[in-house]
């Protein structure tokens, strides 16, 4: 009789049964090469895979594969490969929906939800339908490309080009990528992504919309053309400079009729959320410098004082534009119908936005001499630093700018106090300041000035500024 042949010791690693919980397993295992500890500390002393016992010859092909590798000397510890092959099966969605939800501010703060939704319309109906379901690491420079040369607007948008939403577009794309590319996802410092494959130097156009700035009479035909609770609104933003937000989210409690002063301090809002509800909100201001304590002229006193006993509450929370059928904040919607109906009922105004009613404002307290820092603390503005050297301006002369605007709102003739000292204290300040401006805003600024004040702001610019600034103006004029 011939006995049982003895099982051979294997030259490479090893192979055995194992019980788990009552059920049968292989378990194969091998030393973890001594070189592989300084490149990857921390591993364990044995590498080990376990399979039922139908898949015995498995165990066999990662054993014999293993040693093929130390050989070659290209092993890498299987917990890398699992960590690698998990990278490779994350599509666009999976981390961009990741990457929303814990994106912040610079700060450290998380970013605002208006500013999500943003995102969320951006991903739904430009990145998802191409990018979506592929791997995040199976896109290249040549697909975004591909992408960017194929842009298709979804959907109309008053004012906004192809270019311009596709440059917007572009920018989430960028910062999704960017982020995939930098920030570590283990222990080892490993990226999702090895480069960010967004390669195009986006360029962001200029909105083509042309900002209208009403006349007085028109703010007033404006007003009576809308609902009355929805009057005082116009008046605020084109005469103070407030945002159509912040006009809404006002109280009763911002308003200081005594000093002729509304504290801006929040915002009405409108909030969508992924499973497609909308809550209208009170929210926080667009920046710091928005909250801020804006003045208004004597003559929206009264206008003021009927609308609080007409249409507000006594409590000090009660909002100053409450949505008349359901109560509560008013959207901003509502607002921009109404203000769209009634637009159309007065000549000029045909091509007139909300917004240009924060532009009307500024416009016109600058014509009365508000000097630059002035006009920026009362619009709010914090978009140039050297702003900040001119806040130290007396009220006084704010002031007497009201009253001039006083004047001409009550059609006084006459003589005006500010003295050409602080016009042209006035012009130094605004060509200062446009000189520092991003070539963007430096034009769409002195496109908005008469031919021959554009000329002198030119002129006081420095060689290098007023070359680059004329050769702008030329394309876009």
């Amino acid at each position: 009789m011939v006995g049982a042949r003895k099982r051979q010791r294997r030259r490479f690693g090893k192979i055995r049964r194992i019980s788990r919980g009552g059920r049968e397993y292989i378990e194969a295992s091998y030393p973890t090469p001594p070189e592989a500890f300084a490149k990857w500390p921390g591993l364990p002393q044995r590498q080990y895979k376990t399979v039922p016992p139908e898949y015995e010859t498995e165990a066999e092909s990662w054993l014999i594969a293993a040693e093929r590798d130390i050989k070659l000397g290209i092993w890498t510890p299987p917990q890398t490969e699992r960590a690698k092959r998990k990278r490779d099966s994350v599509t666009f969605r999976d981390y961009a929906q990741t990457w929303l939800k814990n994106r912040h501010k610079s700060t450290g703060e998380p970013i605002r939800e208006t500013t999500k939704q943003k995102y969320r319309e951006a991903l739904r109906l430009y990145l998802y339908p191409y990018f979506g379901d592929r791997s995040m690491r199976s896109i290249s420079a040549s697909d975004v490309q591909a992408w960017w040369d194929g842009f298709t607007p979804v959907r109309a948008n008053e004012g906004v080009s192809l270019e311009a939403r596709r440059v917007n577009v572009y920018s989430t794309l960028r910062a999704i990528m960017r982020s995939a590319a930098s920030e570590p996802i283990d222990d080892e410092g490993n990226t999702l992504i090895d480069v960010n494959p967004c390669k195009i130097k986006a360029v962001r156009v200029p909105a083509k919309h042309k900002i209208v700035i009403a006349e007085l009479d028109q703010i007033k035909a404006l007003c009576e053309a809308l609902p009355d609770w929805m009057r005082l609104a116009v008046y605020i933003s084109g005469y103070t400079g407030l945002r159509e937000g912040e006009c809404l989210g006002l109280q009763r409690r911002d308003i200081d009729l005594k000093a002729r002063v509304i504290h801006v301090r929040r915002a009405a809002k409108t909030e969508n959320y992924e499973d497609g509800s909308r809550k209208n909100v009170l929210g926080e201001l667009k920046t710091r410098s928005s909250y801020r304590d804006a003045k208004f002229p004597e003559n929206l006193v009264p206008l003021i004082e009927d609308h609080l006993r007409r249409y507000v509450g006594k409590e000090p929370e009660a909002l100053l534009f409450p949505a008349q059928r359901a109560g509560g904040i008013c959207s901003g919607q509502t607002f921009r119908n109404a203000f769209g109906r009634a637009k159309t009922k007065v000549p000029g105004l045909a091509s007139m936005r909300p917004h240009d009613l924060r532009d009307t404002a500024l416009t016109m307290l600058h014509a009365e001499g508000a000097t630059t820092g002035e006009l920026m603390r009362q619009a709010g503005h914090n978009t140039l630093a050297v702003a900040s050297k001119y806040q130290h301006r007396v009220e006084s002369h704010f002031d007497q700018v009201l009253r001039n605007f006083d004047a001409d709102i009550i059609g006084v003739k006459g003589d005006k106090a500010v003295s050409k000292e602080n016009k042209a204290t006035q012009s130094s300040d605004l060509s200062t300041i446009l000189a520092e401006m991003a070539l963007p805003d430096r034009v769409r600024i002195l496109k908005g000035l008469d031919p021959e004040k554009r000329l002198a702001m030119m002129r006081s610019f420095d060689e290098k500024t007023r070359i680059e600034t004329m050769e702008q103006l030329l394309k876009e004029m």
